[in-house]
């Protein structure tokens, strides 16, 4: 234990999102289900929502660059970093990907 009461080492699950209790809000297309694919295997996790928030997860500008190049590579979309922490939900990339939402 560290001065204050606080474990020095925190251990997270790797099965699933961080969503609020109960299950993940489950991909509702083909474009969704392949960043949910995309974004668990880069968070390492099971599974993750169509609402769970990049940076909720833990996201950060290295883990950014791997999706964005997945994106990329993947699903022929040019994301960027600044794309992808502008619209942090799968839900919000799926809408910039299919042109109905907007990059700025």
């Amino acid at each position: 234990m560290r001065r204050g009461g606080r474990s020095p080492c925190r251990t997270f699950s790797t099965t699933r999102s961080p969503a609020a209790a109960g299950e993940p809000d489950a991909p509702r297309s083909r474009l969704e289900a392949a960043l949910a694919d995309i974004w668990a295997d880069v968070f390492g996790l099971d599974e993750v929502g169509v609402h769970d928030d990049f940076h909720d997860l833990g996201g950060h500008s290295l883990l950014a660059v791997r999706i964005t190049n997945r994106v990329r590579d993947e699903l022929g979309f040019p994301l960027t970093v600044r794309g992808l922490f502008e619209h942090p939900t799968i839900e919000e990339l799926s809408r910039l990907i299919d042109g109905t939402g907007a990059e700025h």
